[in-house]
Parts: structure tokens; sequence; C-alpha cells
């Protein structure tokens, strides 16, 4: 073994300027500098094709969807079986020449809802009135309606409140002030499954319930 030894030693110390010793050198570095290229190249490939794999995985089938052409959403029409009376459309109907399309519309609904909130305010607007007459008048009418109404007048419950407090808590992420007596009414209306007729289109509208205006029809 000693004299292995001796006879390999003078191989690896052979002076580098030896022209067999530079070439074997410089084609090995070649070999090993492809081989790490070709390597390397596989295994990015292998990497980005798994990764991608598993980005597809975890958006499920948004692959497939976003191959596919979008498709325009279907609006379809809300089918309301009851109407919330707003205080404006009551109102136009105690005026000494109310709009004919009102009293006309009113006249052909069989049971109209009323919220609690329209008899607030209606009772807030009399009791403003300065005239005695007057305000007698609009208090009579106003016992007047509360028995008309008798059994169709939605309270404030638990629901409504809840409903509110979500369509005034919708307004103020866009940005857009609500009226706490019109989010009630139309939350009024919303558990009810019922449209608002109003004329206050606008102010109803952007909070999410059926909208009839009476004026128009």
């Amino acid at each position: 073994m000693d004299g292995a030894r001796r006879q390999g030693a003078p191989l690896r110390s052979a002076p580098p300027g030896t022209p067999r010793r530079a070439t074997t050198h410089r084609t090995s570095r070649r070999l090993r500098r492809r081989l790490r290229a070709r390597v390397g190249h596989t295994l990015r490939a292998a990497v980005g094709h798994v990764a991608g794999r598993w980005r597809a995985a975890r958006r499920g089938t948004a692959g497939v969807a976003a191959r596919q052409p979008a498709r325009r959403p279907v609006r379809r029409r809300r089918v309301v079986s009851a109407v919330v009376l707003d205080t404006n459309v009551l109102s136009e109907l105690v005026r000494p020449e109310p709009d004919g399309r009102v009293t006309a519309y009113v006249s052909g609904l069989e049971a109209p809802l009323l919220s609690v909130l329209t008899l607030h305010e209606l009772t807030f607007g009399a009791a403003r009135v300065r005239d005695p007459a007057r305000r007698e008048r609009l208090a009579l009418w106003i016992d007047t309606v509360r028995s008309r109404f008798a059994g169709r007048i939605i309270d404030i419950d638990a629901d409504v409140a809840e409903v509110a407090g979500r369509i005034r808590a919708m307004a103020d992420h866009a940005v857009r002030s609500t009226d706490p007596i019109d989010a009630l009414i139309a939350a009024c209306a919303m558990v009810r499954g019922a449209a608002v007729a109003t004329r206050n289109v606008r102010d109803f509208e952007p909070l999410g319930v059926a909208v009839i205006d009476p004026w128009a029809s």
C-alpha cells in the first residue's frame, strides 16, 4: 500500500503547466457547468410546474372560469305582495286638492300597511300647526288613520331594529347619509316582504327596499 501511495503521488503533484492535465481540467469544468445548467433548468421548470398546480388547486376552478366568457347577471324583478305607505303618501290624501294619481293608487290597494314611524311623523307635523282648528282636524284625521289601519300597523320590534341597523351601516360604508326614520320604515317593509310607496324614491332606493312612486303611476 505504501508503494501504491508513492506511485500515485507524482500524479497529484504534477506541474500545472502540463498540457494534458490543463485540457482535462477545462473539459471537466465545462461539463460540470453544462450539467449544473441543465439540472438547474430542470429543477426550475419542475418547481414552477408544481407551484402552478398548487396555485390552481387553491383557486379551485378559477382557471377554468377565467377561460370562459363572463355571463351577464340576470336581473330578476322583485315580486312584492304588500305595500307600506310612506308619510308623504298619507299627507297627500289630506291635502285640499290631492293628486289624482295618488288617490287612485291608494284606492286600488287591497290592504296597505303602515309603519308606526308614519304615525309618529303625522302626529309631530300636526302638533306643530299653530292654527288650533286645523290642528284639531288633523288630530281627528290621525285617529281615523289608526282605526282604518288597525291590525296593519307595523311596530318596531327586534327584527325591524336589526334590519334598520344593517341598512344604516350599509349606507355608512357607501358614504351616504341616511335618515334613521327612513331606514326604519324601509326595515318595516323588508321584514314583511313589502314595497314602500313614496315620493322620495331617491331616499329609499339605495336602502335595498322595493320602491313604488304613486306620483308616477
